[in-house]
């Protein structure tokens, strides 16, 4: 009986070993995290800027200019002259800029290539066309391992270097550019 105890045990311990040793195992109780090349995560992008400038200017400038000449012992011959006048010149300017964008979505991005130092670079591409508009979000950066979340989801702000663009083509982008006369006249004038 003992041998036969000792025996299922050693087998147990084999055959598990054999099981849980290999590449295949994946552990029910822990999560799946991008960490090598080919891996994919999702970014959430929530991005927002803005800026505003003010700009005041007021010069303000009097000058007053006055000549007389009097029939003195020198100037006896000359009939009494005499010239004044003011020069005013005032300047008013004033001028304001505001700006503000933001940028709120999902995307999906593959790691890249893996730094020397265990950060990952990523990369991705998102394209929807949709009526003949087409819209191109792309992203790419570096980012921690340590910041991937639970869900492997990262946010766009712990991305070092990152290069987020969002472009459109399509008939409304070409609407919304003004025409070739109104830049011409724009760069004139």
């Amino acid at each position: 009986m003992i041998r036969h105890l000792s025996l299922s045990l050693i087998l147990s311990i084999c055959c598990s070993a054999a099981l849980y040793g290999s590449v295949d195992y994946v552990d029910l109780f822990s999560d799946h995290r991008a960490g090598d090349i080919g891996d994919v995560l999702t970014v959430i992008i929530s991005e927002s800027a803005s800026g505003s400038n003010i700009a005041r200017t007021t010069l303000k400038k009097k000058d007053k200019l006055g000549v007389d000449v009097s029939g003195s012992s020198w100037f006896a011959f000359l009939p009494r002259m005499g010239a004044s006048g003011d020069i005013n010149n005032e300047h008013k300017a004033d001028g304001n800029a505001q700006r503000s964008n933001s940028l709120n979505g999902l995307i999906s991005v593959q790691v890249v290539a893996l730094e020397p130092d265990g950060r990952l670079t990523i990369e991705g591409t998102r394209t929807i066309s949709i009526d003949g508009e087409t819209q191109i979000l792309s992203l790419n950066g570096t980012i921690r391992r340590e910041d991937i979340r639970f869900d492997n989801s990262i946010y766009s702000h712990q991305i070092v270097n990152a290069r987020i663009t969002y472009t459109g083509q399509g008939d409304l982008r070409q609407t919304q550019r003004p025409s070739l006369v109104n830049r011409i006249f724009g760069w004139i004038f």
